[in-house]
Formats: C-alpha cells, sequence, structure tokens
C-alpha cells in the first residue's frame, strides 16, 4: 500500500511539473504589466506530426483584475500570412494563467516546431488589449470578467 501511494505521489509530481518546461519570455517588454511566456511543442507531444501549437501563459503584475484580448499572426516567408482568432481572458491580479484551458494555445499550420527559426517566419500579437476590470469570477473553469 505504501508503495502504490508513493508511486501515485511521483506521477502526480511528474504531471504537474513536466508541462511547465520550455517556457521563454516573450522577446518584447511586459505589456501594461503583464509577462508573457510562450512555448512551442506539438498538439500530441508524442505524436511530432501532429499540428504544432504556440502555447501562452500570461502573468498579471498589477494590484488588479485585468481583462486582456489577444490575436496572434505568423507568416512563413512572403507568402503565407495567418491570424488566430481573438481571444480573451481574465487575468486576477497577480496571478498566471495560461495553455489550453483558458484558449491560450493556437494552432499552426505546420507540425514543425522549429518554424519560427528562420528568420524568414515570424510570429506576433496583432492584438494585445488590456483592460482594467473590477473582478474576475470563475464560471465552468474559465476565468471570465464581471
Amino acid at each position: 500500500m505504501k508503495r502504490v501511494f508513493i508511486i501515485s505521489i511521483l506521477i502526480g509530481f511528474t504531471t504537474a511539473i513536466f508541462p511547465q518546461k520550455g517556457f521563454v519570455s516573450y522577446l518584447e517588454p511586459s505589456f501594461k504589466n503583464i509577462d508573457v511566456r510562450y512555448k512551442i511543442t506539438n498538439l500530441n507531444f508524442f505524436n511530432k506530426n501532429s499540428p504544432a501549437v504556440i502555447i501562452l501563459k500570461l502573468k498579471n503584475n498589477n494590484k488588479f483584475d485585468v481583462q486582456v484580448d489577444i490575436q496572434i499572426e505568423y507568416h512563413f516567408g512572403i507568402k503565407s500570412r495567418y491570424k488566430s482568432e481573438k481571444v480573451s481572458v481574465c487575468i486576477p491580479a497577480g496571478r498566471i494563467v495560461g495553455g489550453r484551458m483558458h484558449g491560450l494555445s493556437f494552432e499552426l499550420k505546420t507540425s514543425d516546431t522549429k518554424i519560427f527559426e528562420n528568420e524568414e517566419n515570424e510570429w506576433f500579437f496583432s492584438v494585445f488589449e488590456v483592460e482594467k476590470i473590477d473582478k474576475c469570477t470563475v464560471n465552468r473553469k474559465k476565468l471570465i470578467s464581471n
């Protein structure tokens, strides 16, 4: 029984820590006191032919809750330009939100996770709007504003 308990704790720690690896800071300065971190990985980690995704984490360094509207745009060379849907997320003061749970995962039109190492290819925020709000509330696992 003790062995099963220890194994389950180790599995829990591994699954909690593993998804956190690989995030890097966005090179631009903080957007209205919001720190942006991202990683580019395959949608299905175990299938390298699955589409690549940009996963974002946002940290609210303000002393108040904010509503952040995001849209990313990326291009491969000169001809191929893509734009994501606009995503809104509420971030309580001092908190971090991110990943698929909050809609901050953007699927790319390629399975190559190293695509942006080529100088001709880049991604950027076409929309990054931060609005101060009164309070964030939790509703069905998503943070929304009141």
